[in-house]
Formats: C-alpha cells, structure tokens, sequence
C-alpha cells in the first residue's frame, strides 16, 4: 500500500473465522467497506472471512507503525493466529517465522522497560466481539453531511429544541401582523386576524432543524432494524406518524392534539433507541 504523506489511515485489528486476527491500515471508517477492502487485498481473508473489528488501534500517516502493531498482537495472541503488514501471507515463509520467534524470545528485558507506556490488549470473548459489532452497528448514524454520528442522550437536547420551536408558535400571541420575527422564527398568517397558518425558521435555525430531523429520521430506521424479528412490535408501531412524516411547522395542517402525538411517537422512538444501546452497554460490561 502506497503512503501518501497527507493521507490518515486507520490501523484495524479485525478478526476472522477461526479465531483468526489481521491488522489492516484503510483509509476507509465504514466498517462493511474495511472487511470488503481486507478480502479483496488479502488471501488470509479470503480463506478466512472477516467477522468483526476488534478494534480501531489508532489513526496514523505511518504506515510502518502497522508492522509494529502486528508484532504486539503476535504477542498476545500467537504467530500462528496473526497476520498483517510485512507478515500477511497465511503461511509465513520459514526465515520470517524463525525471525519473529527469536525476536521475541529477547524481548523480556524489553518488555520489562517498554511495560510502563504499553497499551494492553484485552482478549475479548466472541461473544463479546459479535455483541459490541451489534452495538456500534446500532449506535452509529450518518448525519446529514453522511458523516458519521453516534447515538447518545444528547439526541433528546436536539429534539427538546424542535419541541421548544413548536410549543412556542403553538403559545404565541394571535396578535401579530401579517409577519413578525421572534426566537428565529417567522410567523405567516392567512389574514390580518386569522390563525398562524405556518412558521419559517431564519437560516440558522432551519439548519439545525435540517439536521436534527434527519437524525430523528435515521434513529426511526434502526428502531425497525432493531425489532424486524418482533411481530409484535412491528406491528404496533409500524403506522405511528412523527415529526419526520410530516412538515410540522405548517401547523395550520394539525391541530393541537395531532402535534402532540406526533411528539409523543417521535420522543417514544427516540428513547426506544437510547434504551436498548444502553442495555448493550450493560451487557458488554458484564463481558468485559
């Protein structure tokens, strides 16, 4: 692989069938597109297909730090098991081998010096490897500029701010003229001394809008993910409507208890979402 001086790559440690583990540097964050990449590149993933990342060691421009990994990793796991960088042919010719094994076998002194500033490698189960994919698979959303977004309870500051904007049209005074901007927003009226018919957010706000709504939209996406295998479930929430259905800020179009509902099946998802990823981060710390 070519090391473009101004490029970043990731270093992976991802493992394969048969307890196998192939360090991989990848210009590439998606995690299906580096086990694609690995099976294209290396012959010890096409006899062995990727399974899982282990883990994302680090984010660097040298590239010679990949060969340095794969010898930590040798370390802890075996030789035999291990394969990346320099050492990525599944059988390693016997001059290679023979030169780690006595490479490691003077490492003690080293080890005992290198000891203090040495990142561990924990030796997780896979169970704990299939369930903490499942987890980042869950919490991880494209935004709306497609990069990536995690899931977490600043979700509910974002969709209290679209409550806010709605509840503040819905208490705002009849008495306005025809157009009138408050809190970043302006309010349209069909007649002098008709109702708001509808509401437009200034630039700004209908950015942060933009982006929350679509946030909302990708959480409703992973919540029939998550229960496509529930009947049940399916079944009860698959027609609930919510902000992202709609253009709520025509509110000439709902009535009071109708913005209410679509509130209440938007915050239901939302939490819905937060609820189960923490009961993955629960479960993983007791796998740990």
């Amino acid at each position: 692989m070519e090391n473009n001086k101004d490029e970043t790559f990731f270093i992976y440690a991802i493992m394969l069938q048969d307890e196998y583990i192939l360090l991989h540097a990848s210009l590439k964050t998606d995690i299906e597109e580096v086990k694609e990449e690995c099976e294209q590149i290396y012959e010890m993933a096409k006899l062995h297909k990727p399974i899982a990342i282990l883990d994302m060691i680090c984010h660097t421009k040298d590239l010679s730090l990949l060969d340095y990994y794969v010898k930590k990793y040798m370390l802890q796991y075996g030789i035999f098991y291990v394969r990346g960088g320099s050492y990525y042919e599944p059988i390693l010719p016997d001059y290679l081998s023979k030169s780690l094994e006595s490479e490691f076998k003077t490492l003690d002194s080293y080890k005992k010096n290198y000891k203090k500033t040495e990142i561990a490698i924990p030796k997780y189960s896979r169970e704990y490897i299939e369930l903490n994919e499942k987890y980042k698979y869950i919490r991880e959303i494209e935004d709306v500029h497609g990069n990536m977004y995690c899931i977490t309870r600043d979700i509910l500051n974002e969709f209290e701010w679209i409550s806010n904007k709605i509840h503040f049209v819905r208490n705002a005074t009849l008495n306005l003229i025809d157009y009138e901007m408050n809190n970043g927003i302006v309010f349209h009226k069909k007649h002098h001394f008709d109702i708001v018919s509808y509401f437009e957010l200034d630039e700004h706000s209908q950015t942060i809008f933009n982006s929350i709504i679509y946030h909302i939209k990708k959480i409703i996406e992973k919540f029939f993910i998550v229960y496509q295998d529930n009947s049940y479930k399916m079944y009860e929430n698959e027609n609930k409507k919510t902000i992202v259905d709609y253009d709520v800020k025509v509110l000439s179009n709902f009535d009071s208890n109708q913005i209410k509902e679509l509130l209440n099946n938007t915050e239901f998802f939302i939490y819905s979402i937060i609820n189960y990823l923490e009961e993955l981060e629960f479960n993983l710390s007791t796998l740990v």
